[in-house]
């Protein structure tokens, strides 16, 4: 699957990046998803989904621009 979105922002690349890194902002963007820890510049989400009738839980590790 490939999903490419494009759109302008009236803020600066530093400004968005930040706002994408708040957990708040992801659990908002990403349905039935939670941050589960966080700290040393990696946060780790959890995201319950449903596929075949079956419930899964998917984690993921990123890095984060906040290192605590």
């Amino acid at each position: 699957m490939h999903l490419e979105k494009e759109f302008s922002v009236g803020r600066s690349r530093e400004d968005v990046a930040r706002a994408l890194d708040n957990d708040e902002t992801i659990a908002a963007l990403i349905p039935n998803t939670r941050v589960t820890s966080k700290g040393g510049g990696v946060r780790e989400t959890l995201t319950r989904v449903s596929v075949a009738g079956m419930q899964r839980e998917l984690v993921k590790r990123t890095r984060s621009l906040d290192e605590s």
